[in-house]
């Protein structure tokens, strides 16, 4: 009797079950389709351009330019707060709006630097430079790339560079004066020559 009874009460749960499978796979589905995608042009709200969400009366390039003021506004204190990954997503949002804006690039390089994704950082930092050559953080960026990546022959170039083309109040003036002057006493140490360079806080090369 008792097998009589068990068999219609499983066969009665695999339905269920079905459906509930079904709803569960359903709902994932929907989850997914509903995922920001940050490759997109998004505002802070996820709503694209031109909704009413930027203002029924406001032009679309108005609309664009508060949406770009914002996603760069949001890349850089995340980028202060050293949350490198939302930096990251951030910015990329910014090059997808103005994709020649040459300080994205350079603080878009800055977060790869902090995520440790040298290669996609020096890549970041040479195309702010191609968009704008006069631009010292970019060969600030550079000269740490190279650093970290132990091509310390790079990281002088860029970071006298970065001395040639700042301006003389620069606060970080004197850090880059500090490492050129580092790395060029690493460099005589390890050719086993006569250190080139002079002290920091003096006048050093700013050519080359």
């Amino acid at each position: 009797m008792s097998e009589g009874i068990d068999r219609p009460t499983r066969r009665d749960r695999r339905p269920v079950a079905l459906l509930l499978t079904l709803l569960m796979v359903a709902g994932l589905g929907v989850l997914i389709t509903w995922l920001p995608d940050y490759r997109q042009p998004l505002t802070l709200s996820g709503e694209p351009v031109g909704t009413e969400q930027a203002g029924l009366n406001e032009p679309p390039k108005l609309a664009l330019k508060r949406q770009l003021d914002q996603a760069f506004a949001e890349g850089a204190a995340l980028l202060h707060a050293r949350a490198y990954e939302g930096a990251l997503i951030a910015f990329n949002r910014v090059v997808h709006i103005a994709p020649r804006l040459p300080e994205a690039y350079v603080n878009m390089g800055y977060a790869l630097l902090g995520l440790e994704r040298y290669a996609q950082a020096e890549r970041a930092f040479s195309y702010a430079t191609e968009l704008r050559p006069d631009l010292p953080n970019a060969y600030y960026g550079l000269a740490l790339v190279f650093e970290r990546q132990g091509d310390l022959q790079g990281a002088m170039g860029a970071m006298r560079t970065y001395i040639h083309r700042t301006h003389q109040d620069d606060p970080y003036l004197s850090k880059a004066r500090a490492a050129l002057w580092e790395w060029e006493q690493h460099r005589a140490a390890i050719n086993n020559e006569p250190a080139a360079g002079t002290m920091p806080g003096s006048t050093v090369n700013d050519e080359g």
